[in-house]
């Protein structure tokens, strides 16, 4: 059963614009289905799972480059903030390709440090992921979050999050 009609509120319209309705007439409702109020707490609980693993995976990892730091940053052209997490190595080579903008110095690419440390980072990870149960729990917690969160996109939208 799909349940993603929201209709707004008329009377927020018309406050909006100093208009009163006639008495007469029934006013619109906000409606809000149980499926999305799920929807959003699966979203927020991913969130929150994935800032979980992050932390005691930077608490853990002693090589600052491959540190994880999210940021909530909104893709170019939109307004709409996305949840980004990147290691260390990628922010820094974006701070410095930044810099040579403005005429500080010369780097590569951003994308040319990720080629670079993609492998040593990976295998970092790794290691850090098999050397502690609390991260492969929050691994495995998260796995089940993303796929009941996917599940319920597709009964909604009849596709998961990402896919056209």
């Amino acid at each position: 059963m799909k349940h993603y009609t929201c209709v707004l509120s008329f009377l927020l319209c018309t406050a909006a614009f100093g208009v009163t309705p006639p008495p007469s007439e029934p006013m619109d409702q906000v409606v809000v289905t149980a499926s999305q109020k799920k929807l959003s707490q699966l979203r927020a609980q991913l969130m929150e799972a994935e800032n979980k693993f992050y932390a005691r995976y930077n608490e853990l990892q002693t090589d600052r480059r491959f540190k994880i730091a999210c940021t909530m940053e909104a893709p170019n052209g939109s307004l709409i903030k996305l949840h980004v997490c990147r290691p260390r190595f990628m922010n820094d080579a974006g701070e410095r390709r930044a810099q040579e903008l403005f005429g500080v110095g010369k780097s590569p690419p951003a994308s040319m440090a990720g080629i670079a440390h993609s492998a040593e980072f990976e295998s970092s990870m790794l290691a850090v992921i098999n050397h502690d149960q609390q991260l492969k729990q929050l691994v495995q917690d998260y796995d089940g979050l993303q796929r009941r969160y996917d599940g319920m996109r597709v009964k909604m939208f009849g596709k998961a999050a990402g896919h056209p």
